[in-house]
This record gives C-alpha cells, sequence and structure tokens, in this order.
C-alpha cells in the first residue's frame, strides 16, 4: 500500500456564500462548507481518511492505495459524494490526490495539490447549475435573484417565499444553526445566549442616533502564516502543529468575545428574549470575517488586536493585517466583504512584521469606484509642495493601541466641533496647484490648527490629543482620521 494525500477546496463562494443579502443563508453557506471540510471523513465507506489540516473552506486528508488508478478512484468518490450531497451539491468543489514522499517533503506535495485544484477550478463553471432550469414558468428565487425559484422556505410575517434549492438548505442549514451550535462548539461554552436573525436586528436601535442601521464589516488575516507554517523544510508535523496553535488561540478569544458581550453595554437588543449583536461570516484558516454593529466595529477590532498581541508560534509573534468597512446595513455584502480584503491587502502590502489595518467610511458604496488606491490618495494629506508624493499610508494604522484611541477620541470629541474638523479636513484635501499659494495655504493650515488646538481648553483634553497624534499618524493625519470616524469612535 501506498501514502497518498487528498485535497478538497471549495471554490467560487461568491455563489454559495455571498450572493444573497439574506443573512441565514450565508451564515448557512459558510457553515456548510466550514463543517463539510472538518467532517469530510465520515462521508468515505471503506478507505478512511484521516484528517491532516482543516481551514474554513479547504482540507488536506491522508489515505492508502494500492497504486495511483485506485487513488484516483477514491478522488472521484469524494468528489461524487460531494456532488450528491443534498445540501453541499449546491457549491463547487475541486478534488485532487497526490502521492505522498517523505514527511520533509509535504512542502512540496502541499504546493503540488494546490496547482492541481487550481488548474480543476479553471475548468469548472463557476456556479453549481440547478438540475432543472429549463422551466420559463418557474418565476425567479426572491432572494438570490437569478436561479429557479423551486423550492419554498417562510419570510417574514410567516409568509412562503419561494426560493431556488440552493437558497432552500443554505437558509435552512444557517436558521438551524442559529441554536448556537457553531459559538458552543467553537468556543467551548455551554450557554451562549440567543443571536440576531439579520442584520436589521444586528443593527437596529435608534438610541444610537447616527449609527441606527449602521455596520461594521471586520476583515482578519494572518500575515506570512503560509511561511511560518512551513518553516525551513515544510514538515507535516510542524503544520499541524502551527494550526493546533491557531484554532486554539481563536477559540479562546472567540470565547473572550462573547463573555464581553454577555457583559458589555449596547451589545444585545432589548427584546422579551435579547439577542447578541454578533455575526461570524468566515471562521477557519488564516481568516476572519464578522459582522457588529457600526457602534461596536472600533471596540471589537481593538479587542482583538489587544488579545492577539501576545500570540506567538515558536517564539515568533503571530501578526494580522485587518480591513473594516463601516457602511448601511443594506449595503451589498459580497462587494462590503470584498473591500474588506482589500483594505487588509493594504495594511500587509505596508508592512507584514506588524498588525496594522485599513478602513472605510461609506456613505454610499459607489462613491469609492473601482480604484481603491486613487480613491484613498485623494482622501490622503496633501503636501504643500506641489511636486511632492501624496502617501496614503497615513490612512493605514496599527493595530496594537487602538483601544486607547477610543478613550482618548473620546475625550476631545467633548471638546472639538466638527465645523472646525471639516475646515480643517478640506484644506489639508485640497491639492496646491503652484509654489506662489504654499506662503499662503501655510499660514491657513497654522490659523486652523490653533483654532483646534484652543478648542481644548483643559489639560486633559491636550493630553489626549499629545497621546493620540502618533497612533493616528502624525499632526495633519489625525485630524482626518477623527474627522472620518467622528460618529464611530463611542
Amino acid at each position: 500500500m501506498n501514502t497518498y494525500y487528498l485535497r478538497v477546496e471549495a471554490v467560487n463562494l461568491g455563489h454559495f456564500v455571498y450572493d444573497t443579502k439574506d443573512l441565514s443563508t450565508i451564515r448557512g453557506g459558510g457553515l456548510l462548507l466550514l463543517n463539510a471540510v472538518e467532517h469530510l471523513a465520515a462521508y468515505m465507506g471503506a478507505v478512511k481518511l484521516t484528517p491532516l489540516m482543516t481551514a474554513a473552506s479547504a482540507g488536506i486528508y491522508q489515505f492508502e492505495a494500492d497504486d495511483e488508478k485506485q487513488a484516483d478512484s477514491v478522488r472521484r468518490d469524494v468528489d461524487g459524494q460531494l456532488a450528491a450531497h443534498p445540501q453541499l451539491q449546491h457549491a463547487t468543489f475541486v478534488v485532487d490526490v497526490q502521492s505522498a514522499r517523505t514527511e520533509t517533503d509535504f512542502n512540496a506535495d502541499h504546493e503540488m495539490l494546490i496547482a492541481r485544484n487550481r488548474w480543476r477550478q479553471m475548468q469548472s463553471p463557476s456556479v453549481a447549475v440547478p438540475a432543472q432550469n429549463d422551466d420559463s414558468a418557474i418565476e425567479a428565487c426572491k432572494i438570490d435573484g437569478v436561479r429557479p425559484g423551486r423550492a419554498t422556505i417562510w419570510g417574514p410575517e410567516n409568509k412562503v417565499v419561494p426560493v431556488s434549492s440552493s437558497v432552500a438548505v443554505r437558509c435552512d442549514y444557517g436558521r438551524e444553526q442559529k441554536k448556537q451550535d457553531f459559538y458552543r462548539e467553537q468556543a467551548g461554552k455551554e450557554e451562549v445566549g440567543l443571536f440576531t436573525r439579520d442584520f436589521d436586528d444586528l443593527t437596529g436601535d435608534p438610541a444610537q442616533g447616527n449609527l441606527h442601521h449602521k455596520m461594521a464589516v471586520i476583515y482578519l488575516d494572518g500575515n506570512g502564516f503560509g511561511a511560518k507554517k512551513k518553516g525551513n523544510g515544510g514538515e507535516l508535523a510542524r503544520q499541524r502543529k502551527f494550526d493546533d496553535t491557531v484554532k486554539a488561540y481563536r477559540r479562546k478569544f472567540l470565547n473572550a468575545l462573547l463573555d464581553r458581550i454577555e457583559k458589555g453595554e449596547h451589545w444585545r437588543t432589548s427584546d422579551k428574549e435579547p439577542s447578541n449583536r454578533l455575526e461570524t461570516l468566515l471562521w477557519g484558516g488564516d481568516e476572519i470575517i464578522w459582522v457588529v454593529p457600526a457602534w461596536k466595529g472600533w471596540e471589537t477590532l481593538g479587542f482583538f488586536y489587544e488579545e492577539s498581541k501576545a500570540w506567538e508560534f515558536e517564539k515568533e509573534p503571530l501578526y494580522h493585517a485587518g480591513g473594516m468597512v463601516l457602511c448601511h446595513h443594506n449595503a451589498p455584502i459580497h462587494r462590503i466583504t470584498e473591500l474588506a480584503k482589500r483594505l487588509a491587502d493594504l495594511a500587509k502590502n505596508k508592512d507584514r512584521q506588524q498588525s496594522l489595518f485599513a478602513y472605510e467610511v461609506l456613505e454610499s458604496f459607489d462613491h469609492i469606484g473601482r480604484n481603491l488606491d486613487a480613491y484613498r490618495t485623494e482622501r490622503s494629506p496633501h503636501a504643500l509642495d506641489p511636486s511632492a508624493k501624496i502617501d496614503s499610508n497615513v490612512l493605514i494604522l496599527a493595530g496594537d493601541g487602538m483601544s486607547d484611541v477610543l478613550a482618548e477620541a473620546v475625550a476631545l470629541k467633548q471638546k472639538l466641533t466638527r465645523r472646525k474638523l471639516h475646515a480643517m479636513v478640506d484644506e489639508l484635501l485640497t491639492r496646491v496647484e503652484s509654489p506662489e499659494e504654499i506662503t499662503g495655504r501655510q499660514r491657513l493650515r497654522k490659523e486652523l490648527a490653533e483654532e483646534l488646538n484652543a478648542s481644548l481648553d483643559d489639560q486633559a483634553s491636550r493630553n489626549a490629543l499629545a497621546a493620540l497624534t502618533p497612533k493616528l499618524n502624525g499632526e495633519w493625519a489625525r485630524w482626518l482620521h477623527l474627522c472620518a470616524l467622528w460618529d464611530y469612535l463611542v
């Protein structure tokens, strides 16, 4: 008998997780993939699949086979079981096998498996096409708007809603998981309470003023986790140890976050049966996606960075890049999560050797356009030298100390006025067109800065500004951040 590796990955998540605005459907799609990967070994009969590493939508397994032909038969069996599964048939998976060499060669074998998966993905349809798709008398799904509505679910006010088979199985599973199974399993807590049913419930609180029905979408990704996992040789034992270490850290954090929600203020709805305002859209591997109310966005991200700054693997620190989008609750969730990922990539590009994050405040999603870099450059302080290059990196902040920023900003907001702050920001974002303007613009910036500083008429607020300045990237950038985040630093 020979040893083989099998890698299965759910691909094209945009058509199974993020293709609707319905929270139960999104949750159901994500958790179906997570559970499918974690429990795939249970689907097989005579062949034993031993899980080696599992993530949010991918898993690597080991098995024994006589030869390549039998190994490929195992691959086809796994692929067939996924395609025939009543729930998972609506997702798209790629399954490939690779003969195993020595344990020290695991890294090379793993890379070959990923390459095989990518090749198969490029040759596969991006969406699982429904088996019956030709009846013009069937109306479109009321939730995804694309597939035929051949099934039904219970909608608002106990009305029957025609939906696609894909949405029906995901929505049902997502609602079932609202029994808190996910949080119990991942945090190891017996009692976790109820959780909000949809984005309306999660963000709805008129007492929050401008933040009523606004949300924070938070994406976190490990910096260089792949390289740390492989080390110098990429031995299998090291990679499994790394995965176990990260999973243990994240379970501990989720437990702490749930405790914070239970004991904190404005985290729960005011219903007869209060629900926790937290949604986990992605959990596993290097990545996490949470949705929380906009008034809890900064607190949640700050708490994660505070708790995770001590994380390490074999004495190497584990850093995370983050992206946070603050937006209205009915913004297209797929595009918002993609934007959060792009923001995290900007943070990574600046420096992978520390935990950094980038954020965007969106009143209207479409006003950013396709060129994120150009948009953020326009929103960065303009130098007084017309030939100087604008540095948009000042909009990227360090995760360490975020919680302190919250307390210091609250103290400043009691003294500063938004009118003066907007005047300063308008000046900072106005480009100097010619050298002749420089002297006058220098004078204007100095006057505006003096007015703002004069508003801070006590030592506590002056100390808060001094402490905030390096955390918000300097004398000029601090005003931009305070203005953009004014409503959210609460």
